[in-house]
């Protein structure tokens, strides 16, 4: 009876996403194996049902994420390339079917995020990110209600534009931080903007730059580390426009302050930042440093 075997490998799917979410992440990949299992012969004894073979292939995509958070990137790895042998295969052979084809792609962005994550390959990235948003943006266009193909596309971009940013490719990584904010809800928008200055920076437009900080700081409440990497952009704009030198550089300055307001504490990272270096013979840039220098020695 296949429905009885493809309802328990939901069951031990459902069970393993409950582990995962109580941290238990050891229990959680023992479910999510034996859920695979089933699947796996589900497909192998019924390959005209494509349903066993997403399921399959899903399975081992959530199990690459596990793996990659346990810190075993090579499983990891192995787990998101049987997948998508599985979805490129359902992709091609039910091409209008909309969720084979944004699961395919949600599967590229997952395989891109590995390659980048602690010193891999941002290079190789791109060509899998690349991949996503093709497919992605497919589905998108037929139906920009399908709020899976959006999400996804919405990482797609963003996981591209910060491979970018460590290739510094920081024109490139504007444009992708562009589509990302594009199609974001409005809750990360602040975060993706945040991200684009900081590129815009980089790629030498430095007033485009200072714009979208100068707009993002109208907000009161911001987190220290928020305050304080907008005031590298002031810092460094200040070094680079001379008839604005002065007023960048007063304003880096009440940014660095209301970031040590909010809880920033580092004289050390402050002292060796070299955004900040066109403040460094400032007498306030000095009195704070040693304020939050004397701080910490009394702690």
């Amino acid at each position: 009876m296949p429905d009885y075997r493809n309802n328990l490998a939901r069951s031990r799917l459902e069970l393993g996403n409950l582990f995962h979410a109580l941290g238990q992440r050891a229990a959680a990949e023992e479910q999510w194996r034996k859920a695979q299992a089933i699947w796996e012969k589900l497909a192998a004894d019924f390959p005209a049902v494509p349903e066993y073979r997403y399921d399959l292939a899903q399975s081992h995509n959530n199990l690459g994420v596990l793996l990659d958070d346990l810190g075993q990137r090579a499983g990891a790895e192995e787990q998101f390339r049987k997948g998508l042998v599985i979805q490129e295969k359902l992709a091609a052979d039910f091409p209008a079917v909309p969720a084979f084809q944004a699961g395919l792609g949600g599967s590229y962005c997952n395989f891109g995020k590995l390659l980048t994550r602690d010193g891999g390959d941002p290079a190789e990235s791109l060509k899998w990110y690349g991949r996503a948003i093709d497919c992605l943006q497919a589905v998108h266009e037929k139906d920009p209600r399908d709020i899976t193909a959006k999400q996804f596309l919405l990482n797609s971009y963003w996981g591209r534009a910060m491979a970018h940013e460590k290739l510094q490719k920081f024109a490139e990584a504007v444009k992708d931080w562009d589509r990302a904010i594009a199609l974001s809800p409005p809750a990360p928008q602040r975060q993706l903007r945040a991200s684009r200055a900081t590129s815009r920076l980089n790629a030498g437009m430095v007033a485009e730059a200072v714009a979208e900080v100068a707009e993002l700081t109208k907000t009161p409440f911001l987190p220290a580390g928020q305050w304080y990497n907008f005031a590298c952009v002031y810092a460094v704009a200040s070094g680079k426009i001379a008839d604005k030198k002065a007023e960048y550089a007063d304003r880096a300055m009440e940014l660095l302050q209301k970031a040590v307001k909010a809880g920033y504490k580092s004289a050390e990272q402050m002292k060796k930042d070299t955004d900040l270096d066109p403040l460094r013979e400032r007498e306030d840039f000095k009195k704070l440093i040693a304020e939050l220098q004397t701080k910490a020695e009394k702690k």
